[in-house]
């Protein structure tokens, strides 16, 4: 088998692949940083409940890991409800004890 010394078109077949991995990369990036502010904002610009949410969510998280569950999308998807749910309870309760 040989191989070439050159490969002169090589650079631009590779264009597409990288157009690919930047577009990626872009919506990767944006979906993170949306959910991060559509969070906040839900919890009424509250530091303090958006960081209860997003520990209860690393904690939830750590324990499957620890305990050796996969973690699948339908998996993620009902970590989220249970989450929202909790952050609702919570807000629920803060509304019902302030006077």
């Amino acid at each position: 088998m040989s191989i070439a010394a050159a490969a002169p078109v090589a650079f631009r077949a590779s264009l597409k692949g990288m157009a690919l991995f930047a577009t990626d990369g872009w919506i990767g990036a944006g979906h993170y940083y949306v959910w991060q502010i559509a969070l906040f904002v839900s919890l009424k610009q509250s530091f303090a409940a958006f960081g209860g949410a997003m520990a209860l969510s690393a904690l939830i998280v750590a324990a499957l890991v620890w305990a050796g569950a996969p973690l699948s999308w339908g998996m993620m998807v009902a970590l989220a409800g249970v989450a929202a749910t909790a952050v609702q309870l919570g807000r629920h309760y803060r509304l019902a004890t302030v006077s």
